[in-house]
């Protein structure tokens, strides 16, 4: 009998567990043990009952923490129950107790997170908002609405930093947050300040995606000086209005930087020269330094190669030196400079193909006083049918590519 009664309850138990998606009702009453039933009832019929069916919901998760008496969900589920009858200071102890049996409970979690936004306890806010990141990442959108009032003070913020600053994960889930509406984007970029100052590293992917919110707001002035203010040592040393003119350093991914996309039928890497000439090698010890953008023998709208650069108002001189090597251009490559908002070219340089070694090519240009107040820099090439007669191959490499003031 004792057999029996055993296979019995599993039997029953298994088909409570089979009915939980489709009837949390008829689950529960085929096992009134079912703790998972038990939930899934009360939650499907929470705010959708009367004054009446509360109470008899109430009774449901009383019972429930009778027989389960250290399962925090239920004890969150009671304090739920009781917000929903009014009792909010009941519900508060019940979440705190449920948060006691379970730190990382999620209901209580969520519930003790509003209730400190609305006591304006934003340090606590924050500590919980860390630990709903760490844990509970599909909740995660119903702190983001909260995130301008928690982080309203100097002293969340640095709070928010060193708490989300830990991981990487962290990092890039507040940032991407912040930068959804333009009036949190100054605590996007006092995050990655303070990150900065505390000595973490690997803030570029935070920085870039910071920068092309700012950019897109029109904010240039902001989104240039963010960029600056996180060059280290030596790449802030730089000089000249192209960032990064020879190569030397491996782009940062930053719109300010020289950026690299994939393309089809296009292959393009930084690679060291030997005495100046088209052989490469990889010498980790040599410091010259070049682009080269190969082409693979296929049509190509090329349009891969591109740098933001904020010059003011004036005459300057733009210069590119390279080199070409049984380059086949169906249409002649460029490179170019043009305002970003008008995408009027103020300058325009073209490359030679063939095979060409240390060719130079330059071509003065102005800033207009308005309308200009951000450029881009790029190579292209215009409209081509995508043809497999129109087929570009061999190489280009660009040794340097570079701006100078020219005096009034």
């Amino acid at each position: 009998m004792a057999c029996l009664a055993v296979s019995l309850a599993v039997l029953a138990s298994a088909a409570s567990n089979l009915l939980l998606q489709s009837s949390p009702s008829l689950a529960h009453r085929v096992n009134p043990l079912n703790v998972d039933a038990r939930i899934a009832l009360v939650a499907k019929q929470i705010g959708k009952t009367d004054a009446a069916g509360i109470e008899a919901l109430s009774q449901v998760i009383t019972a429930g923490i009778r027989t389960a008496p250290v399962d925090a969900r239920l004890v969150s589920l009671l304090g739920l129950v009781r917000q929903q009858q009014g009792r909010n200071q009941e519900a508060q102890q019940l979440f705190r107790r449920s948060l006691a049996l379970l730190p990382t409970e999620i209901q209580a979690l969520l519930q003790r997170f509003l209730f400190h936004v609305d006591r304006k306890d934003y340090s606590s806010a924050v500590r919980i908002a860390d630990l709903v990141s760490r844990r509970w990442l599909k909740h995660w959108p119903v702190l983001e609405p909260y995130l301008a009032v928690i982080l309203s003070g100097e002293t969340t913020v640095r709070e928010a930093a060193t708490r989300f600053g830990q991981s990487r994960h962290g990092k890039a889930l507040l940032i991407t947050s912040l930068v959804k509406q333009p009036e949190t984007l100054n605590l996007a970029t006092r995050l990655v300040t303070i990150w900065q100052q505390q000595g973490i590293k690997d803030l570029w992917p935070a920085t870039n995606q910071i920068t092309r919110r700012l950019v897109a707001e029109k904010r240039y002035a902001e989104a240039y000086i963010l960029f600056r203010s996180m060059l280290d040592e030596q790449q802030g040393g730089e000089t000249g209005y192209v960032f990064n003119a020879d190569f030397k350093s491996q782009p940062t991914g930053n719109p300010f930087d020289w950026q690299f996309k994939k393309q089809a039928g296009v292959s393009m890497r930084i690679v060291r020269l030997v005495n100046n000439t088209d052989n490469m090698n990889t010498d980790s010890r040599r410091d010259d330094r070049a682009l080269q953008i190969k082409f693979l023998d296929n049509p190509v709208q090329f349009k891969s190669l591109n740098q933001l650069m904020r010059l003011v108002p004036g005459d300057y001189d733009l210069a590119a030196t390279y080199q070409t090597t049984e380059l086949r251009a169906p249409k002649p490559l460029f490179l170019a400079v043009e305002c970003i908002d008008s995408r009027i070219k103020l300058a325009v340089l073209p490359f030679e193909s063939g095979t060409y070694k240390l060719n130079t090519v330059s071509n003065e240009f102005r800033i207009p006083p308005q309308g200009c107040a951000l450029q881009r820099i790029h190579v292209f090439n215009e409209f081509l049918a995508r043809s497999w007669s129109n087929r570009y191959s061999g190489r280009l490499t660009l040794d340097r590519i570079f701006i100078r003031r020219l005096e009034g």
